[in-house]
């Protein structure tokens, strides 16, 4: 195969025979920027602060990464500003470190495409992604990445060890995104969610957990009565007390 059409081919959302025609940020859909799916309906919430800081550091030409727990909403907000300031942009979303890394060596990096980075930590094995080429691809592109508070701790160095993943991780501009500091303004979540009740279980856990996690419950409960079936006799039962 053509080493060409094999890097291209080692990126989400290509189409084509060659995997040379990317979506477009305004055209690609959620599950492909892995967004959890959710199993409620309820309208996109801003973070308004938040989403101006992405958007200034995105304006001022540098790479951008937003830090938080799993399901605070990283990735949706992240997904919110691209598709506001880069509608009409190609966004590129490598597979794997390697098909980022074969389109430097391949010497085809992109130009003004979206660089989609979601869990940075997937891309931190080895040594194949360096700051130099984070550097290199947010000179004619708008880079955007994502990582759990977890994975940020992790990396940190100390005064006895400086992991290799901080030299990428310092390149990039970092926005905190915090369950409870960055929570949508009481008048949006009204808006979105006439039930009180409702609104008060997504002021207890957090908007991200509460339609995100959803999904993962809903899927668990399918496939407890096979894998767990005293466990999913218990949970039933529960339900319909």
């Amino acid at each position: 195969m053509d080493a060409a059409i094999k890097v291209r081919r080692s990126v989400r959302g290509g189409r084509g025979s060659a995997g040379d025609h990317l979506p477009t940020v305004a055209e690609v859909d959620l599950r492909t920027l892995r967004i959890h799916p959710a199993v409620i309906h309820m309208p996109y919430l801003h973070r308004t602060a938040k989403e101006q800081e992405v958007r200034e550091q995105l304006h001022a030409g540098r790479p951008v990464l937003l830090i938080g727990s799993s399901m605070v909403g990283k990735t949706r907000l992240a997904a919110a500003v691209a598709r506001d300031l880069y509608p009409n942009r190609p966004i590129l979303i490598p597979d794997s470190t390697a098909a980022l890394a074969g389109l430097d060596e391949a010497d085809m990096l992109p130009c003004d495409h979206v660089i989609w980075l979601d869990d940075l930590d997937r891309y931190l094995s080895g040594d194949r992604l360096t700051a130099g080429l984070i550097e290199r691809l947010t000179e004619r592109n708008a880079v955007v990445a994502t990582l759990r508070t977890r994975e940020w701790d992790r990396i940190q160095p100390t005064d006895r060890l400086r992991p290799p993943e901080w030299d990428v991780l310092s390149v990039f501009e970092k926005v905190t995104l915090d369950r409870d500091r960055d929570r949508p303004s009481d008048e949006d979540l009204a808006q979105a969610v006439p039930d009180p009740e409702v609104r008060e279980r997504i002021n207890r856990v957090g908007i991200g957990e509460y339609v995100g996690a959803g999904q993962h419950i809903a899927d668990q409960l399918a496939l407890g009565a096979q894998s767990h079936p005293l466990g999913y006799a218990l949970v039933h039962g529960a339900a319909d007390w």
